[in-house]
């Protein structure tokens, strides 16, 4: 249970469930809103104009995991990963609505180009004149690139829309490896008629990978042997929750042990893992 503000009238306000086991369904004041079918997935809901403002709310969620004969691992039950509740302008970017790739041009000291793809979902593109900005900022806060505002569509039937921003390009980055991961951030803002509605980040990485039957594997170039584990989202005794300390823990000792390279078995990972 918790009370929708009134501040909040006027926003976008979204219930975001990162997983849960296995199937789902979940109501808001006794109404359904959303729900699962694959518990390693999440999803959110808008609930902008179901809240009780100035009232309390209750959410209920129902799951389980026998539906269809459940599965040959241990997947847990209920929920078992973060649950946020989430205020946004009433234009802003889709969940998960920030996609970036970086390819050397002029080899891996030289110059990289960095490509960005931000999300939208359709509707909102007819909410005005949506301008989206990028820009490049390294682990120290320093914007190493930047790029003009570009115009996304005016109208879109789609559900969900992709728009390419135009590529920046970056002189001798940092590069990311298993014993230096150095990481950038990329920042996406969304203009509406010439003001800010919206601002976020997300992080990544500048490196090569090549594979070949002659060299096995390359990372930046440098021949690198693959010590890897096939992991189970499972902690032992633990459960399936997905506690940030018991991922952090797991992952340092895979690490004092040896092991550069987890193979995710078999499905989709709580975000805080990665």
């Amino acid at each position: 249970a918790f009370v929708a503000q009134n501040a909040w009238k006027g926003s976008r306000v979204t219930l975001d469930f990162e997983g849960m086991m296995y199937y789902g369904d979940v109501y808001l004041n006794d109404k359904r809103i959303g729900g699962t079918e694959y518990g390693y997935c999440g999803f959110d809901c808008d609930v902008s104009t179901l809240l009780n403002y100035g009232d309390e709310n209750i959410v209920t969620v129902y799951t389980n995991t026998g539906v269809d004969g459940g599965s040959r691992w241990y997947t847990g039950g209920g929920i078992n990963r973060n649950v946020s509740l989430i205020l946004t302008d009433t234009i802003a970017l889709a969940r998960h609505g920030i996609y970036v790739t970086a390819a050397p041009l002029q080899g891996l000291n030289g110059e990289w180009q960095v490509k960005v793809q931000a999300e939208y979902a359709g509707a909102t593109l007819a909410m005005g004149r949506l301008e989206t900005q990028a820009r490049i900022i390294d682990a120290a806060g320093n914007v190493v690139a930047e790029g003009e505002r570009y115009a996304c569509p005016g109208q879109s039937r789609q559900q969900l829309v992709e728009v390419k921003l135009p590529a920046l390009s970056v002189s001798n980055p940092k590069l990311w490896s298993c014993d230096t991961p150095y990481l950038y951030n990329i920042e996406v803002t969304t203009y509406c008629d010439g003001k800010v509605r919206d601002c976020q980040m997300e992080r990544f990485g500048f490196r090569t990978i090549e594979y070949g039957s002659d060299f096995g594997f390359k990372l930046n170039g440098q021949k690198v042997f693959l010590q890897g584990i096939a992991n189970h989202v499972d902690f032992g005794g633990v459960g399936v929750a997905a506690y940030r300390t018991a991922i952090a823990r797991q992952l340092k000792q895979l690490k004092a042990f040896g092991f550069n390279a987890v193979r995710c078995s078999h499905n989709p990972y709580p975000e805080c893992f990665y």
